[in-house]
């Protein structure tokens, strides 16, 4: 046996609690446990964390053995490649056993002296938990303005410094979104606030140094599902405020030059409508946008026209091609895209209308837009890795059309041709074809006697893209077989991937991800009770369901923060994030939503049958999934598995959703959970 089964885990104390919805009888007997006021429930969290100790006690040495090959494979001093904005190269960088990184630039060559902007070990140092957000420079570079938050609750106070003098200024502005920006004045900045719900609803105008209660509150959203986020084009033009939820949007625009404080509308929300605007440079705005084009399309619009029937088509929709995301430029617009569920880049030049094909390494690979200051520059920066490539900085030349890498990232240790990677597909319930990104040892035969540890996240669209992960190779080595399903929820085979994959048509992500298990067994990458499945937040959710549905497939489970308690967070829209959610999963108001919700929810549909080993993480702070739910799900669990395996809940009592920041303090989590994996298989 693979634990200690004669160590008998916490029983969270059961309290009746019934209530009717839809005319259905709800029973929660854990209900209770949502007040963390209540005697009980901090000392039942540490009651969990004191039986995760209890058990993985025998497995130390592996559990140490795996955290220094983690630290090893993480080189303790690193420089990100450097970026030059204005005068400035600005960079940042890591130093030997320093858990964060600091912020430094140069003067007008890489060869003048270091100046530190922001050293983030000295901020946190006596703090449990520290997590930046945005960080920008005043445009003539002498004002520092930065978000932190302290205790994972993702509430965010903003802090500016003094560059010419190295003095942090007096004022903290409080309650904030990370989200700001400049205006080119240098001296007042546009920033969010939080309401109770914790959403961005509230636009402030700020003068920096003036007291704080001197801020003027200058738009407030008025719709309660929806947020609000800031950002400033490339050009530096123009400041946009938009307003979203998962399936629509609007934005507002302002000057950056003058000192306004009334946006402008770019064009009214409409149902269903998503657009995200930026500055062409030539008095008009470039328009990312979804309507009437599942795939997105770019328009054109002159600036100051409302109406959406004006704007005129630069790119037309192609149901075979997804545009992912946009980077414009002057004179160019690079489109971030997917065709056949693998990603490419094309450059599409303003003037002439044409299009120029960006080279990649690899095919089956991960992109996104590195930092990009100048919008008049010569290059478009963009990072790159894949399975087996560690990340790479590459600039693509927008006068010869050539890529070039800056920098690869020094992964100590590691060779990249000791491993392969392969894309598969495999056939869900429905015959759709479900891909699969594969990375394992060459060496390893492909004859079904291998573990797999199978990923998955599957909503919002998001994808979990084929990037290098450093750390799987602890498990990768040891004859694992590292598994990314692309289910549907998730948008890697085009828009219609997510639209098959939420609301009414949620189950499609379960059946997905089963059917990548089978497919795995059936082609003799792996074996029945040979897979551990993995999935964090709403991919919690994906394996909560999944374990439900087909326990006999997994050898062991691991979830994070997991969304396991859906149908009851989504009936209560006092919580933070709910009625922002009803685009994704629906409104259980709705009887049709809630029967839905109610057949597939993890919490709800936990049975008495035999569930394989689980290891769960929670953050007491966090205001994402409440610690709440995994606590609950993990003893219903309990009340009803009818196997002796283990489940192990470890909550993290300073932090919220992302767990530890620290970059030696994360790879303790990874550590713990690889050797629990490794302790699941007998493989210790």
């Amino acid at each position: 046996m693979a634990f200690n089964i004669k160590l008998d885990p916490p029983r969270m104390k059961q309290h009746p609690h019934h209530f009717k919805k839809h005319n259905v009888e709800i029973s929660d007997p854990y209900f209770w446990f949502r007040n963390k006021d209540l005697p009980g429930v901090i000392e039942h969290l540490e009651a969990e964390n004191n039986y995760v100790q209890q058990q993985m006690h025998p497995y130390k040495e592996t559990q140490d053995k795996i955290l220094d090959e983690l630290k090893i494979r993480t080189k303790e001093e690193d420089l990100s490649y450097p970026i030059k904005y204005g005068d400035f190269y600005y960079y940042s960088k890591e130093l030997a056993g320093k858990e964060y990184s600091i912020y430094c630039r140069k003067y007008k060559n890489l060869n003048s002296p270091e100046e530190v902007l922001l050293d983030l070990n000295i901020l946190a140092e006596g703090k449990e938990y520290l997590d930046l957000g945005e960080l920008k420079i005043s445009p003539d570079h002498k004002i520092l303005a930065y978000c932190l938050d302290y205790d994972g609750s993702e509430k965010f106070s903003i802090f500016f410094k003094d560059l010419v003098t190295g003095e942090l200024l007096p004022q903290k502005l409080t309650n904030c979104a990370p989200s700001l920006e400049w205006c080119n004045d240098n001296q007042h900045i546009y920033y969010l606030e939080l309401n109770e719900k914790h959403v961005a609803n509230k636009v402030y105008f700020y003068k920096i140094g003036e007291p704080v209660l001197s801020a003027q509150m200058i738009y407030t959203e008025k719709d309660p599902d929806y947020h609000l986020d800031l950002s400033k084009s490339k050009s530096g033009n123009f400041i946009f405020l938009q307003s979203f939820t998962h399936a629509n949007s609007e934005t507002q625009y302002i000057s950056a030059q003058s000192l306004e404080k009334e946006f402008s509308l770019v064009s009214a929300r409409r149902k269903g409508v998503i657009y995200n605007v930026e500055d062409s440079g030539h008095n008009s705005f470039i328009i990312y946008t979804n309507d009437q084009a599942t795939n997105f399309k770019i328009m054109e619009a002159a600036v100051g026209e409302t109406d959406h029937n004006q704007w005129q088509e630069l790119i037309s929709h192609n149901e075979n091609i997804y545009i992912s995301d946009i980077d414009v430029f002057n004179d160019h617009i690079l489109l971030s895209e997917r065709h056949q569920g693998l990603p490419r880049l094309r450059d599409f030049i303003y003037s002439t209308k044409q299009f120029v094909n960006i080279s990649l390494p690899e095919e089956n690979c991960y992109i996104s837009s590195y930092v990009n200051y100048d919008f008049n520059g010569p290059y478009f920066y963009f990072s790159y890795s894949s399975l087996i490539s560690p990340p790479s900085v590459l600039t693509y030349n927008f006068s010869s059309s050539e890529v070039t890498t800056c920098k690869v990232k020094e992964v100590p240790t590691y060779i990249k041709s000791k491993y392969v990677t392969k894309r598969i597909l495999a056939k869900s319930h429905d015959g759709k074809e479900i891909p699969i990104s594969l990375v394992y040892n060459k060496e390893l035969q492909k004859n079904g006697s291998h573990p797999c540890y199978l990923y998955a996240y599957g909503s919002y669209g998001i994808n979990i893209s084929p990037y290098f992960r450093q750390y799987i190779f602890s498990l990768i080595d040891r004859g694992f077989i590292f598994a990314i399903a692309h289910v549907r929820g998730g948008a890697m085979m085009g828009r219609h991937w997510y639209e098959d994959g939420k609301l009414l048509n949620k189950k499609n992500t379960f059946s997905d991800f089963i059917s990548c298990a089978e497919h795995l067994i059936a082609d003799n990458y792996t074996y029945k009770k040979g897979i551990v499945i993995s999935g964090a937040s709403a991919g919690g959710l994906l394996v909560g369901t999944t374990v439900n549905l087909r326990p006999d497939l997994f050898k062991a489970v691991t979830a994070n923060v997991p969304f396991v308690d859906n149908l009851n967070t989504m009936l209560d829209d006092s919580l933070p994030l709910t009625t922002i959610e009803y685009d994704e999963w629906g409104n259980p108001n709705e009887k049709e939503y809630f029967d839905y919700i109610r057949s597939y929810a993890s919490y709800e549909n936990v049975k008495k049958q035999e569930y394989p080993h689980m290891y769960v993480t929670a953050g007491l702070n966090d205001p994402r999934v409440t610690y709440w739910e995994p606590a609950k799900w993990v003893a219903k669990l309990r009340e009803f598995k009818t196997d002796n395996n283990v489940i192990l809940l470890k909550t993290n009592m300073e932090a919220g959703h992302r767990g530890h920041t620290g970059r030696f303090e994360h790879l303790k989590d990874f550590a713990e959970e690889y050797t629990f994996v490794l302790a699941a298989f007998d493989l210790i």
